[in-house]
This record gives structure tokens, C-alpha cells and sequence, in this order.
């Protein structure tokens, strides 16, 4: 009977992100069924404290990076993690087999759950060592001409479950075992927004500040907006582009940095969410949140961005890097608070979609089919 489910996690080089919530969000639902093991790099990082509510033990990887940015992927690996993976790899795969012989979990009693293609790597050969069933959780489009991607071909080929966060991932993996499971949220009572009572309207961001995210063109679309005397931007997060966008900062543009209290922001003080990305998310959270609130969403249509927001319902689509499109978004929202207000109240409907309750009932069926 299966009792135990070994979560592997990275949270070494992200301060906390949107794959993070999602990982504690199936670690919320499985922990009132099994005994959960945390598998991670980072042992004080941000998501190791919020998930030592739901396991019974930790197990600390070997690892060795730091947060560098990139302009391809939220990471770079450094040369030195480059050279050492191998060593730490297979260092890494001993000592958690002598973990697991220590505390007799086997292919009995146990289940592997990834979270990051490193981490796939790494269950798959636990799997052939070990024969435990795997699920692999897929946050991220890949290019599948990539030297990368040939190297996860084959574990994800091999890996009994893969729960997909769009049909993006699902149709980019193309493989039998994908599942399209979309992330969750909590829902709340709330009545929609009201542009008529704001007297200062707040646009934002929140996102790590890499140059796939496409930040800067947000920024700068402040300067084409017809309606700047009540309008004010702002952008949380961190990241090595934040010495950059500080070029656009103005007294109503705001680099506000890191937050760790999204939903309390979005709720009082948010009126339109912005999702600027220059190349495909694959189920970003932020528009999710924002639905709930009753924040219309404005977003570049390409990618699970433009597959989860419904252009004309509950948001706007725009093209990529196109700074004027953005502006032009805002103002007819602006313009026309009627539609606005209509939009909000479409947001808070269309969030139901998206409840944890729905979301429960298909990841414990994931795990129930592997069993």
C-alpha cells in the first residue's frame, strides 16, 4: 500500500515563484493521504518554511548554484555547477537510496512526485534503480530541437505520470501519460471592481525581473497612455533586470521589488493586472489571481497566458514587445468603465474554473490512477 510520496523540489535558486506555490498546493492536498517526504536544495529558503507544515521529514540535496538570471530561462547555470553536476548527481542519487533503505521506503510504499526537470533527471534513475512509480509535474515549454530536451526525452518517456499545467506543455510533451491539469486558487466573496470610485488607478506587475518577461515594454508604455494624470505602474519582483528598468521608473512608475503579499495588494489597491511576456508561460499564476479579485488582465497572446485568458471577458490580448498596444488596452478601460466593470465581474465568474476543489479531485485521481 503506498503511504509515503517523496517530493522533489528546488528552491536553491528562486527566491519564490509561481512553480513554488504550485508544488505547496499539491503538497496541501496529499499530505491528508500520505506521509510526505521533502527532497530539496535549499533548506531556508522561503519555500522550505512554508512546506514544513505538510511533511514529516527533510532530506537536503547537494547542489551548488546561485540565482544568476538569464535571458532564455529564469536560471543560467554558472560553469562551476556545469562542471560539478555529474559529481553532485550521482553523490546525490547514493545518498538518497541509503536514505531510503534507512527508512524502508520502497516500490511498495512509495511514490516519486518532480517538480523540475533536474529533478526528473534524477527520479528516473531512482526509478531504474529503485522501481518506484514517478509523476512529474511540467511548468515550462521546451524547444524540442534543444541538445536539453533530447537529454529529458527519454526520462520523460519513462515516467509513469505527467500532470501538464496547460494544454501548451500537454500538446509541446505530446506524450500518452500527459495529464492537462491547470493550476488553482483559493476562491474568495468579493464584489467585482469598480473603476468609477477609484481616484488613483493602479496598473501592475508581478513577476521576476528577467528579459523573457518583458517588463521594460510595460514601463515604457506609460509614456503613450492619454490618460497618465491618474494612473500609476507598478512592478514586483526581483531579478538582474532591475538595474536596467530603472531607466523607466518615474514618480508614477514604481519599482516596488519582492513581495510575499500578492493577494492582500491585488485585493485593495489592484485595478488591471499586465502580463508583458515575450515568449510562452505556461500557466503563469498571476492572471489566475487576478480573476478572483476581479482584475481584468491584459496580456501579450501567446503561450498558457493567452490560453487561460479569454480576450474580451475577462482581459485583453496584446501583441509581444508592442509598448502602444499596451497603452491602447488601458485606456479604453479607462475610457469605458461600463466595459470594465463588466469585464470584473466575468473575472470573478470564470475563476470558479480554477478552485481548489476541482483541483483536489484531479490530482488525487493522478496518483490513485498510478497506484
Amino acid at each position: 500500500m503506498i503511504e509515503n510520496v517523496i517530493v522533489f523540489e528546488d528552491s536553491s535558486k528562486a527566491k519564490f515563484g509561481g512553480g513554488q506555490r504550485v508544488t505547496l498546493d499539491v503538497m496541501s492536498i496529499l499530505t491528508d493521504y500520505y506521509d510526505l517526504v521533502l527532497v530539496d536544495c535549499g533548506q531556508k529558503s522561503i519555500f522550505q518554511e512554508k512546506a514544513n507544515k505538510y511533511i514529516k521529514d527533510f532530506f537536503k540535496l547537494t547542489c551548488n548554484g546561485k540565482v544568476v538570471g538569464g535571458n532564455n530561462s529564469s536560471f543560467e547555470l554558472g560553469y562551476i555547477e556545469i562542471f560539478l553536476f555529474p559529481f553532485l548527481f550521482i553523490k546525490n542519487i547514493l545518498s538518497i537510496i541509503k536514505y531510503m533503505k534507512r527508512n524502508n521506503y520502497n516500490s511498495n510504499n512509495t511514490i516519486f512526485y518532480a517538480t523540475t526537470k533536474k529533478n526528473l533527471l534524477l527520479v528516473y534513475f531512482l526509478k531504474k534503480i529503485l522501481n518506484v512509480k514517478c509523476i512529474y509535474h511540467a511548468h515550462s515549454f521546451d524547444n524540442k530541437s534543444s541538445f536539453f530536451y533530447k537529454i529529458i526525452k527519454i526520462p520523460l518517456n519513462n515516467i509513469d505520470k505527467i500532470i501538464c499545467v496547460s494544454n501548451l506543455i500537454k500538446n509541446n510533451i505530446s506524450l500518452e501519460n500527459c495529464k492537462t491539469v491547470y493550476n488553482s486558487i483559493d476562491l474568495i466573496d468579493i464584489e467585482p471592481k469598480n473603476l468609477m470610485k477609484k481616484n488613483k488607478i493602479i496598473i501592475a506587475t508581478f513577476s521576476t525581473l528577467i528579459k523573457l518577461k518583458g517588463i521594460d515594454y510595460f514601463m515604457k508604455s506609460f509614456e503613450y497612455l492619454k490618460h497618465k494624470e491618474n494612473v500609476e505602474y507598478w512592478i514586483f519582483g526581483e531579478g538582474h533586470e532591475k538595474d536596467y528598468l530603472k531607466q523607466f521608473e518615474s514618480q508614477s512608475v514604481i519599482l516596488k521589488g519582492f513581495t510575499d503579499n500578492t493577494n492582500e495588494i491585488m485585493k485593495n489597491n489592484i485595478d488591471i493586472i499586465v502580463v508583458p511576456s515575450i515568449t510562452e508561460e505556461a500557466c503563469p499564476m498571476v492572471p489566475l489571481e487576478a480573476f478572483k479579485y476581479g482584475i481584468p488582465v491584459i496580456s501579450t497572446n501567446i503561450g498558457g497566458q493567452s490560453e487561460i485568458i479569454r480576450n474580451g471577458k475577462v482581459g485583453y490580448y496584446v501583441p509581444i514587445k508592442d509598448s502602444k498596444a499596451i497603452a491602447k488596452k488601458i485606456d479604453y478601460l479607462i475610457e469605458n468603465v461600463e466595459i470594465y466593470n463588466s469585464l470584473s465581474k466575468q473575472c470573478i465568474e470564470y475563476s470558479k474554473k480554477f478552485s481548489k476543489e476541482e483541483y483536489k479531485k484531479n490530482i488525487n485521481k493522478i496518483f490513485e490512477e498510478i497506484i
